[in-house]
């Protein structure tokens, strides 16, 4: 590649970025670490695995599991060609820290995609346990959930999508999942009576109507929801975020004493 004077290589400034992100993973936080000229750093030898998959040359990678998800989450605070290989099949965007640093190759990689970058606010991303959030959404044609899980997505919000030919299909795959006491739920449908009504027919399910961020909040911890069913009409990605968060802030709660005999 021929590059202007005063311009370095790309794929040379990935290698470089590359070697100083494993060299600061090999040493102990005590450690200082010596000064290093920038051209003594080579690029990675032959016996070490290189990133290939499209991505051009780059830094010893792990192996890494295709994406199926609209957004990924990066955790990284250097995202590097090693960090997105083999992950932005499919992807829309992707998230990364609110201080997180991208490689010139990545970004380039992202533009050439047409992947959009968001940034999250780690101090504000829920708590939401060990399991990711499990989303639904059994809606008419003409509302585009996606919106809705790419906003919990630049939240921070992880989450698994269940689906399903139904409504009706969609609760039973649901059911056992939240039956088990450590998951919470999503489901957005422009069925709302009806989800609502069939949701609390299924045992150990404990379903709430979204109405507003209070609301959320009360009927929460009022029944110990386990479920939360919410309405495409006229709500904004931004609204249901703020929802969801809350939601997810409440952990996942028991049934209480006094209701235990009817809502298990």
């Amino acid at each position: 590649m021929v590059t202007q004077p005063g311009k370095m290589d790309p794929d040379i400034l990935e290698r470089i970025v590359c070697e100083v992100v494993r060299r600061l993973r090999e040493v102990p936080p005590s450690t200082t670490i010596p000064a290093t000229n920038i051209s003594s750093v080579t690029p990675a030898p032959a016996s070490i695995p290189i990133e290939k998959n499209g991505f051009g040359q780059g830094g010893p990678t792990t192996p890494a599991v295709p994406s199926t998800a609209a957004v990924v989450r990066l955790g990284a605070q250097v995202v590097t060609l090693a960090e997105v290989a083999g992950r932005l099949a499919g992807v829309r965007e992707v998230v990364i820290g609110a201080r997180a640093v991208l490689t010139p190759a990545v970004r380039d990689l992202l533009i050439q995609q047409r992947i959009a970058v968001a940034r999250t606010d780690q101090e504000n991303v829920p708590r939401t346990g060990q399991a990711p959030l499990l989303v639904a959404s059994s809606v008419a044609t003409g509302h585009a959930p996606e919106s809705y899980w790419r906003q919990l997505g630049r939240l921070g919000i992880g989450y698994q999508q269940v689906t399903g030919s139904s409504l009706a299909d969609i609760l039973q795959e649901l059911a056992p999942m939240l039956r088990g006491g450590d998951r919470q739920g999503v489901l957005v449908t422009d069925q709302m009576a009806a989800a609502h009504c069939l949701a609390n027919r299924q045992p150990g399910v404990r379903a709430i109507l979204a109405v507003d961020v209070d609301a959320v909040r009360g009927d929460t911890q009022a029944v110990g929801a386990n479920l939360l069913v919410v309405s495409p009409c006229g709500l904004s990605a931004y609204q249901l975020g703020n929802m969801a968060r809350e939601y997810c802030r409440q952990g996942v709660l028991p049934c209480p004493e006094k209701y235990r005999a009817w809502l298990r």
